[in-house]
């Protein structure tokens, strides 16, 4: 084993590097987030190695927001002039927004998150228009940087559904949405 540079390590926000690890030069390193790095070995076993966020920063391997993960947050009570939801759930991973949304049934087109519903560090950077499709029709999903949802476009009565991810703001939340 030799210490080589890794000028290219990879990472869900690009190039990381360099960094000085001790590795043969033909082993493959992967960014494992947070404060992480997965080594992929030769014989096709992994290692991985954890460090504090403190010292990842520090080495400038990755910002804060790089390594936030808010796990999935339950926000299917928070939704309003619905006629059922089955589930809607958001999650914050770095600079991502990850939303699923199941069997939403609405009365017609409007607010189905009311403005401000979503604190700050969960709503996109810029107002997203997304589909949320039904079994044969889609309707049209607004998220706004102000933290609410519109729906358009929708039939009353009609099942939507939605996965889909957005930008995040580069703050990161100081309070989290639902449960």
């Amino acid at each position: 084993m030799t210490w080589v540079d890794i000028a290219n390590l990879r990472g869900p926000q690009g190039v990381q590097g360099p960094v000085n690890v001790g590795l043969r030069q033909t082993d493959p390193i992967e960014f494992a987030a947070p404060g992480g790095f997965t080594f992929n070995l030769a014989d096709g076993g992994q290692q991985t190695v954890n460090l504090p966020l403190a010292t990842a920063q520090s080495a400038g391997l990755q910002s804060p927001a790089s390594a936030y993960d808010s796990e999935w947050r339950d926000i299917t009570e928070l939704f309003s002039n619905i006629s059922s939801l089955g589930r809607a759930e958001v999650r914050r991973v770095a600079d991502r927004l990850v939303y699923v949304i199941e069997s939403m049934v609405v009365p017609g087109d409007g607010i189905v998150l009311a403005w401000s519903t979503l604190p700050s560090g969960f709503r996109p950077r810029n107002n997203r228009d997304v589909a949320v499709r039904g079994p044969s029709e889609e309707a049209q999903l607004t998220v706004n940087t102000g933290g609410g949802m519109v729906v358009n476009r929708a039939t009353a009565g009609k099942q939507y559904s939605a996965f889909f991810t957005l930008d995040a703001p580069e703050q990161l939340p100081t309070a989290l949405p639902g449960t």
